[in-house]
Order: structure tokens, then C-alpha cells, then sequence
């Protein structure tokens, strides 16, 4: 039986057990009294059998917790890297959106003086179209006299009619 473990198999999770001073795996552990009893309870063949398990064991650990720091260190620097790459994007991101914003006033800026020409432009057509409807009315309204002549003397009263009616409308 291993001297230090020291654990009794009726109660497992007992206070004692889980704060065995002698247990290297206890929160309660003590050095001096676990190599006290190593000393007291083991043969000389014991002890050099524990002390090359212990050196095993503790190169074993010293080559994870290496590895360890070897892998965290890599992830530490692919991180910092990765940040570093993420600060100069959204650096670019932020010239870019700096840009945009600019763009996008020059093209409301371009927006307003087209939208004003065009609203001038506009204005000016409706007037030269109501002109041009004005000017189609008179011209109907010259010639209406030498239409419902012409009608009469052909005898088309129906349209003479109809003619004069609609030149009611059109005043």
C-alpha cells in the first residue's frame, strides 16, 4: 500500500480524507509531515522507488505546464495579431465610411441643384404648355367662324351645332 494515500475505502469523501495532510493531492497537504512519515513507515528501497516516481511525475509536469505555456503563448501572439489586423481593417473601415459620407453629401449637394434646375425647368414647361393650350383654343375659336359657314352652307346644321356647343365649352 502506497503510504501516501492514505484514504479509507468506508468514507471517500470524508473532511479527513479530503484534507489528509499526507495526500500530495489534498488541499490540506503538508511537505513536512508527509516526508515524517515517508521517513518513519518506508524501507530505504521504498523511498528511492518514491523519490524516482516523484521525479517522473514532476518532469512529467514541468514538460505539460512547458506546453502549456509554450501553446498559450502562441494563442496569446495569433490573438494579438489578430487584433492588430482587426484595428488596421476597421481603420480602412472607418476611411472608407469617411469617404462614403462625403460622397453621399456631394451627391445630395448635386441632388438639390439638379432637383431646383429641374423644378425652374418645370415651371417654365407647365407655363409654355398652358400657353400652347391657350393658343390651340384662340386658333379653334379664329377658325370657327368659317367652320360653321362651311357647315351651314353644306348643310350639316347637326354639326354646325355640335361645333358651337363644344366652342361654348372651350370659352
Amino acid at each position: 500500500m502506497d503510504p501516501s494515500r492514505s484514504t479509507s475505502n468506508s468514507q471517500p469523501n470524508t473532511f479527513l480524507s479530503t484534507y489528509d495532510p499526507t495526500n500530495i493531492d489534498s488541499p490540506g497537504f503538508d511537505p513536512e509531515t508527509y516526508v515524517t512519515k515517508l521517513l518513519r513507515e518506508s524501507r530505504l528501497t521504498q523511498l528511492i522507488d518514491k523519490e524516482q516516481l516523484l521525479t517522473k511525475q514532476i518532469k512529467t509536469l514541468d514538460n505539460e505546464m512547458q506546453t502549456l505555456v509554450y501553446e498559450n503563448y502562441n494563442k496569446f501572439i495569433s490573438a494579438t495579431d489578430t487584433i492588430r489586423q482587426m484595428k488596421k481593417d476597421f481603420k480602412t473601415m472607418e476611411d472608407e465610411m469617411t469617404h462614403l459620407i462625403s460622397t453621399m453629401s456631394t451627391i445630395n449637394s448635386n441632388n438639390r441643384q439638379i432637383h431646383l434646375t429641374l423644378d425652374n425647368r418645370r415651371q417654365e414647361i407647365r407655363k409654355l404648355t398652358s400657353i400652347h393650350l391657350l393658343l390651340q383654343k384662340l386658333q379653334y375659336l379664329f377658325q370657327l367662324p368659317n367652320k360653321l359657314k362651311e357647315y351651314a352652307d353644306d348643310n350639316q346644321y347637326d354639326l354646325a351645332v355640335n361645333t358651337y356647343t363644344k366652342a361654348l365649352k372651350a370659352l
